[in-house]
């Protein structure tokens, strides 16, 4: 492959899902509040830009292997246009320009060192921090090799029923063992999650999020990312409660769950009263919590005193991450949040 036609070898790679396009799960955030040039730029966006420029140094360092005169320009010419992008980013600072913009530059380390047959970059640690996240503000909510900063619902220890297992935060019934929902010993209020996940056959969890503990049950205050195998369990026949879904108030758009046994991606995004679902890159669920639409659909569902004035349901601005032990097994990793900035009116 190394004296390949570098045109043809792109449009391969992008045959082949080596090169991947934009997430659709990164677009929707062009609406970052932006920053002018120079020293009116956040510390973290500052950072996020430093990470650019290492990783452009390590593309810069590859393309000077590169012995075909042709391809070396191209490449070069490639760099210079990433590099115009960044100094675009630099001086209008916008989060989703940004994210494209890493995206490219480590799309192009992969073409250059497939062409030249050199090691790509490793998988990243599904529990770990890329330096490109850190840059933008995520935060671990679990390590992948222990407990810390979970707790079961209102107690100060965990459920027996949860451990880890190579990696992943793991719910599975024993006898004779004590079970139970478990929430984050932090609150939040404006944030992005996203979470792996995967279950056997028939189950049925759920993400719950702005929870709070002033009832039996997480999911009598928080709103339920539905977490479902849609197949093998008959709430999949019912849309309202097929994965992806806000539980029992609002459908997903379509079942984007792979095979049972895969790994699927939750996203959610929660800007003040705005709510987003996202599963596996596609947006499923959206609201806004007290519109007109949100009241509809709060009244045809079990929550329905909410919408008469005489429940909090899916009100709270501030809240617990909560995942679901409903008795079959579920395995969680790269569970990873960032604050969103919003006015809360």
């Amino acid at each position: 492959m190394r004296n390949a036609n570098p045109a043809l070898l792109l449009v391969s790679l992008l045959a082949i899902g080596l090169i991947v396009a934009e997430p659709a799960g990164r677009r929707a955030f062009g609406d970052e509040p932006k920053a002018a040039a120079g020293n009116s730029l956040t510390v973290e966006q500052k950072a996020a830009l430093a990470a650019v420029d290492a990783r452009l140094a390590g593309v810069k360092t590859l393309a000077a292997k590169i012995n075909d005169p042709g391809y070396k320009a191209e490449v070069a010419r490639q760099i210079e246009d990433l590099k115009k992008s960044r100094l675009a980013i630099e001086r209008n600072y916008d989060q989703g320009a940004y994210e494209a913009l890493m995206h490219s530059v480590i799309s192009r380390y992969q073409v250059i060192a497939l062409w030249l047959k050199e090691p790509p970059l490793p998988a990243p640690d599904p529990n770990a921090l890329t330096p490109d996240e850190a840059a933008a503000g995520w935060r671990l909510l679990f390590d992948g090799k222990s407990l810390a900063g979970w707790r079961g619902y209102r107690k100060q220890t965990m459920p027996g029923s949860w451990h880890v297992e190579n990696g992943s935060l793991l719910a599975r019934r024993e006898p004779g063992v004590s079970s139970g929902d478990v929430i984050t010993d932090n609150q939040f209020d404006d944030f992005e999650l996203l979470v792996d996940w995967k279950m056997t056959k028939g189950n049925n969890s759920g993400i719950i999020y702005r929870a709070t503990e002033e009832h039996d049950q997480v999911w009598q205050s928080g709103p339920e990312y539905q977490i479902l195998d849609n197949a093998g369990h008959l709430d999949g026949l019912n849309t309202l409660a097929s994965a992806g879904a806000c539980y029992a108030v609002f459908a997903p758009a379509k079942d984007m769950t792979r095979p049972v046994g895969e790994w699927n991606t939750a996203r959610i995004v929660a800007q003040g009263k705005h709510v987003e679902h996202w599963l596996n890159g596609e947006k499923v669920v959206e609201y806004e919590v007290d519109s007109d639409v949100w009241k509809a659909h709060v009244k045809t569902s079990k929550f329905f005193p909410t919408a008469y004035g005489q429940g909090n349901w899916g009100r709270a601005k501030r809240g617990h991450i909560a995942l679901q032990d409903y008795g079959g097994a579920i395995e969680f990793r790269s569970i990873k949040i960032r604050p969103r900035t919003v006015d809360i009116k």
